[in-house]
């Protein structure tokens, strides 16, 4: 069974490598791509007080009930909860720093701007992602306790930390009553991660929340994208590139202030590969069909990463 695993996740784990980048995806259609899940933020007198459940199953209705999705479940009893998934990188280049972006594909069934104890269910439970070289876990803590605890820093609810960068919530829309997609990334504002000898990070997503009730979500795909960072100044910048209009009708625009560019990639929010466009030039236009999707726009070493939508 082991073997079998190893298998399907060797085939079910997309990985790109595009010089001074790397990409890779975490599909949750088939299986639970070796992610570990757990929780933290708690007395230890409210042990087994979270009910908390982490599996790989089907959507609820009216999403695909065919198609899996890796379920995660937990009641804050107080006014903190934290529940993560984490799994292990290999492959990166040694003593490394890069710049990463994160896309996180999940459903939800909570609104926005609704009322709940300690806060709403929707804002009030923050989705979180980073890297760590030390493998995430929880510890006990006796400082005003003993409470369980992370060992790294995540930050606490709606703040990032060192660790883990804020990249949203949970939830939809003020009118979501049933399981609906969302998709959260920090593409605005990429995590920073160095790292050792051996080439290897922890990546680890989570919620951070302080609604007094239960959370449900179903997480679909991850997917991590990896730039080697030159200098905080060399090369193209977040905000020398303009992609628009945005949302588009099909044609879009990629347009920089800071250079020519080498070459401009398009992923689907899954982080599939769509199509490339080679170029030395800093304008580009080209047409898409409807969907949503990530431009990857590359200058030499250096890469931006922005959003557009086809309507």
């Amino acid at each position: 069974m082991k073997t079998k695993t190893l298998l399907l996740t060797i085939l079910f784990l997309a990985f790109y490598i595009h010089g001074s980048s790397q990409t890779y995806t975490f599909d949750f259609s088939m299986n639970d791509q070796n992610f570990e899940g757990g929780v933290s933020d708690f007395s230890v007198d409210q042990s087994g007080q979270h009910e908390f459940t982490f599996e790989n199953t089907s959507f609820q209705p009216p999403l695909d009930t065919l198609q899996l999705a890796q379920y995660i479940s937990g009641i804050n009893p107080s006014d903190d909860l934290f529940m993560f998934m984490k799994r292990k990188i290999t492959g990166l280049q040694r003593n490394t720093t890069y710049h990463v972006t994160f896309v996180v594909e999940f459903a939800s069934s909570v609104p926005t701007n609704a009322f709940g104890v300690g806060g709403g269910p929707g804002e009030s439970v923050v989705m979180k992602a980073g890297l760590t070289l030390i493998e995430p876990d929880t510890i006990i803590s006796q400082e005003g306790g003993p409470y369980v605890i992370m060992n790294i820093d995540k930050g606490n609810q709606s703040q990032p930390g060192v660790d883990m960068d804020t990249i949203g919530h949970v939830g939809v829309s003020d009118t979501t009553t049933v399981w609906t997609t969302k998709t959260n990334d920090n593409i605005g504002h990429p995590f920073t991660f160095t790292t050792d000898n051996t080439g290897t990070g922890w990546l680890i997503i989570g919620t951070d929340s302080g609604f007094e009730s239960q959370t449900e979500l179903y997480y679909s795909s991850v997917t991590v994208d990896f730039t080697i960072s030159t200098s905080i100044t060399d090369g193209l910048q977040y905000d020398d590139i303009t992609v628009y209009p945005n949302p588009s009708s099909g044609t879009v625009y990629v347009s920089s202030t800071g250079g020519d560019f080498d070459v401009i990639r398009i992923y689907d929010t899954s982080g599939r590969f769509f199509r490339s466009y080679m170029t030395k030039s800093s304008e580009v236009a080209f047409v898409l069909p409807r969907s949503d999707y990530l431009v990857k726009i590359t200058a030499g070493n250096s890469t931006v990463v922005k959003r557009v939508m086809i309507q």
